[in-house]
């Protein structure tokens, strides 16, 4: 199956924004940011700001942040797109990205390791909700994975 990935994790607890981030960006830098209020943002200057704009930003907040990798343990994902939204008090952070954005080296078992990377991710970052599948994900049938269960398109 073709078409867009996503990686979703919700209900992420607002003082876990910062570290989930962290820990799927690892240091690279932004190509470009793009919030719903202030429109286009300096990536040069979000590189520094990024987690001080999370914590003092207002709700609601949809934040879109296009980096040069994103990385999920032993998954690298290039070119990705992260959308923040954060709603109500409660905040969603997905990955969005292609299944050609994934190292061929990776790609045969990419589903049981990208499963393993958020199980990871999430358990770190104290977040109990995540799933992955191919856009919407937000459709069972569509699913790779949720939490702890397999979905029926695990292969990508």
């Amino acid at each position: 199956m073709d078409g867009l990935i996503e990686l979703i994790f919700e209900q992420v607890p607002d003082e876990a924004v910062g570290r989930l981030m962290n820990d799927l960006l690892q240091g690279v830098d932004i190509l470009e940011l793009s919030h719903s209020e202030l429109g286009r943002l300096d990536p040069k200057k979000a590189n520094f700001d990024l987690m001080t704009l999370l914590e003092q930003e207002a709700e609601p907040l949809s934040l879109f942040v296009r980096t040069t990798t994103v990385t999920v343990e032993d998954v690298t994902i290039r070119s990705p797109m992260v959308r923040i939204l954060r709603c109500g008090g409660v905040n969603e952070i997905t990955v969005i990205f292609d299944r050609g954005d994934v190292d061929e080296a990776v790609r045969l078992n990419v589903g049981e390791t990208l499963a393993a990377g958020a199980k990871a991710v999430a358990s770190r970052a104290n977040v109990s909700e995540y799933y992955c599948g191919f856009e919407p994900a937000s459709d069972d049938k569509t699913r790779l994975f949720a939490k702890d269960k397999i979905g029926p398109l695990m292969t990508i």
